[in-house]
């Protein structure tokens, strides 16, 4: 059988899954000459005058940090599409000699139980209230966050989050954020991941 693996990579917004995500990937295509690939959920939005959209009921503008405003339905055909493309001992696109890791990024992919049952290995990033809301405000957003955005739906879709995942905490490893820089946090994680599998 082809070896290969999906690592699901969730957690706080700014808490550093995306710079996270491509230093495994490089390093894993490096040192275990693996076919390395990464899907973030930053590409499945919805677009901005979609319908599907929850809006704030003052401002109007689209809420991207909850559940709906993700296109789930194609991130998850996807996803399905590269199991089917490097798990299949018959398809013509794999190497069986060639290991295979797919990442999946984004704050809410833990949630979503369908990719949640594609993973092999599940880590969710935590973060601080003071720590998120200073990472978000440092951060550039075109456009930028509304006035009070942070407190109205930021913090409380990550909140929302962690506790739905906190129900199948014995199948995620949870890993503090708050202080370690990107190269401290791939270290400390890079070593919990199961490449045995790969070898």
């Amino acid at each position: 059988m082809p070896r290969c693996l999906i690592l699901g990579l969730a957690g706080a917004s700014c808490s550093g899954k995306t710079t996270l995500a491509r230093k495994i990937a490089n390093h894993a295509a490096q040192s275990l000459s693996s076919r390395s690939e990464v899907i973030s959920m930053d590409d499945y939005y919805w677009e901005d005058s979609s319908p599907r959209h929850s809006r704030d009921p003052e401002y109007g503008f689209a809420n991207y940090d909850c559940y709906s405003s993700v296109d789930w339905d194609r991130m998850l055909a996807d996803v399905q599409k590269w199991e089917r493309r490097n798990r299949s001992p018959h398809s013509p696109a794999v190497d069986p000699m060639t290991p295979s890791l797919l990442i999946i990024e984004g704050i809410f992919i833990l949630n979503c139980k369908p990719l949640f049952d594609l993973m092999d290995c599940r880590i969710f990033l935590t973060l601080d209230h003071n720590t998120l809301k200073e990472r978000r405000c440092t951060r550039a957003y075109d456009p930028p966050d509304p006035p009070g955005y942070f407190e109205k739906y930021v913090w409380p879709a990550y909140e929302k989050s962690l506790n739905e995942v906190k129900m199948e905490e014995d199948r995620i490893t949870f890993v503090d954020a708050n202080e370690d820089t990107p190269d401290e946090l791939f270290t400390s994680i890079y070593g919990r991941l199961k490449f045995d599998e790969l070898k």
